[in-house]
């Protein structure tokens, strides 16, 4: 059952990107690029090393801009 409920999430914040790589295609790659730098920073500052969210958040930040 988590496995699913983790695979629908990824599958959400695929879907999220690629509609955000597509009304802006710079803005999709800067999302890419940033999230694992995200993840690197939440290591490097001695957050919990299994969160997704840094990840996440690097893919998700700028979804409001639209």
């Amino acid at each position: 059952m988590i496995d699913s409920l983790d695979e629908a999430r990824r599958t959400i914040l695929v879907a999220f990107s690629a509609i955000r790589g597509e009304r802006d295609r710079y803005t999709g790659l800067h999302c890419e690029s940033l999230a694992p730098i995200a993840s690197r920073w939440a290591q490097a500052l001695g957050l919990s090393s299994g969160s997704k969210c840094p990840h996440r958040g690097g893919y998700l930040h700028d979804i409001g801009k639209y």
